[in-house]
């Protein structure tokens, strides 16, 4: 009887054993499996992420090609049309025609106007130019512009050590200011703007800030195409971050970009 009840106790412990190791060895599988799952959903969202930066680099690429394309035209051949149309008024205003005078001058400029509008527009398209001067004389440039408007009243604030970024940087962080002053021009009834420049020991900070009538944040259109679209794109594409602060006395964007 008591070999029976070793027997017993034997077996019961054997199998408590063998299913407490094959409890083990599921427990290790599924916790293998779940982390192997966690592994292969994080890699498809990382190639997810960079097929979408890759993208938006692409489509940026592809802009700034249209852009300088577009500059050179402007450069070429519109600026050099206005030039010698320019040029066809001056030797017709030599001439004693006194109630075409007056016609004549005003022609002229206008003309000599839109060809220096136009130059201006021409070198802010360029990103080659951009990138041969930097963001600061870049800016600067810009806004002795947007001032020759009087549409707005603009000041450029630069902080700490205005080192060159990467090439790229710059581009994108001066069209992403063009945008910015864009979108202020037109919608948001400001009549000051700061641009605020912050070379940090890590990262540089850039602010875009106006007194104008603000906006929804959270209604704003986000659409490819729009405004803010091609902002916020643009940062991604610089693995940068922002935030947007807007009320009806003025915005704030606050972006910080990774050197």
């Amino acid at each position: 009887m008591q070999d029976k009840g070793d027997e017993i106790v034997f077996i019961i412990l054997t199998t408590t054993v063998l299913l407490f190791i094959l409890a083990v060895l599921i427990i290790t599988i599924l916790y293998l499996y779940q982390r192997r799952q966690m592994f292969y959903f994080k890699k498809i969202d990382s190639l997810k992420q960079d097929f979408e930066k890759e993208l938006l680099h692409t489509q940026i690429e592809l802009h700034e090609n249209l852009l300088n394309s577009f500059s050179k035209e402007i450069h070429d051949n519109i600026g050099l049309s206005l030039t010698l149309a320019k040029l066809n008024l001056n030797t017709l205003n030599s001439k004693e025609d006194i109630s075409n005078k007056s016609k004549i001058e005003m022609s002229i400029n206008l003309l000599s106007k839109a060809i220096s509008d136009l130059r201006n527009l021409s070198k802010g398209l360029n990103s080659d130019r951009i990138n041969k001067n930097g963001l600061v004389k870049s800016l600067e440039e810009e806004i002795e512009t947007i001032k020759l408007s009087k549409f707005l009243k603009i000041s450029l604030e630069v902080n700490g050590v205005a080192n060159f970024l990467d090439p790229q940087k710059e581009l994108l962080l001066f069209r992403i200011i063009q945008e910015s002053l864009n979108n202020i021009i037109k919608h948001s009834n400001a009549s000051k703007a700061r641009i605020i420049l912050h070379y940090n020991e890590f990262n540089f900070n850039l602010k875009i800030l106006d007194n104008g009538s603000g906006f929804d944040t959270a209604c704003v259109n986000h659409k490819k195409g729009s405004g803010l679209f091609n902002i916020t794109s643009r940062i991604k594409v610089m693995n940068g971050s922002h935030s947007i602060h807007s009320s009806k006395k003025g915005t704030c964007i606050d972006i910080i970009i990774p050197y």
